[in-house]
């Protein structure tokens, strides 16, 4: 959920605090409460510097653990050419996409920082180069994440004795992430889903 039988959007105003339960007519019932909610907004906001880069801020999240950032743009060189695209990311390494897009652990942030593949939970802004917006243009697409913590839950509990038996009936781990999606360019338009959102917004 979301899916195809309720497409109904989470407002602003819910809240994750408080009992969850999953069940069904096959497996065993999980039950767990949550002390921690959604995470906030990034609210990403950009700015054009002398340089002809992209300077990139955002709010910080007291929970965060790391930060990524990726953007891509195109550019119609005309003449019935191909249309150019180029796809830059925060990332001090090659790597850009796949997981870094799903909803990580705190502890494998951690190596994503160590490696400066992900942005330090400390950092709360970056640069896009000149070259990267010559090619991809002055409304390129950004997404922002926020990588935050996570809350374990077992049945029965682990034991306080590590040397004891454990054989848990289920094992369930919620992971928060916080994502804004926005166009460079246009820093009054906050983010898709990243600027402050009325009670009637998804």
């Amino acid at each position: 959920w979301p899916n195809g039988r309720n497409s109904k959007q989470v407002p602003s105003s819910a809240s994750l605090r408080g009992d969850h339960r999953i069940a069904g007519n096959y497996s065993r019932e999980i039950a767990f409460k949550l002390d921690r909610d959604f995470m906030r907004p990034l609210q990403p906001r950009s700015s054009s510097l002398a340089s002809g880069a992209f300077g990139l801020t955002w709010k910080g999240l007291p929970e965060a653990t790391g930060y990524y950032a990726w953007a891509m743009g195109a550019k119609d060189m005309g003449r019935g050419q191909a249309t150019e695209m180029v796809w830059w990311s925060s990332s001090a390494t090659q790597q850009f996409g796949g997981a870094l897009g799903d909803w990580l652990s705190p502890a494998a942030v951690a190596k994503l920082v160590a490696t400066r593949t992900v942005m330090p939970a400390s950092q709360t802004s970056c640069t896009i180069p000149a070259e990267v917006r010559k090619l991809g243009g002055d409304n390129m697409m950004l997404n922002l994440y926020g990588y935050g913590p996570q809350s374990e839950f077992a049945y029965p509990p682990r034991p306080a004795n590590a040397k004891a038996a454990w054989k848990p009936e289920w094992i369930a781990r919620v992971r928060f992430r916080s994502n804004a999606m926005t166009i460079l360019g246009m820093p009054d338009m906050g983010g898709f889903g990243g600027a402050e959102d009325d009670a009637d917004a998804p």
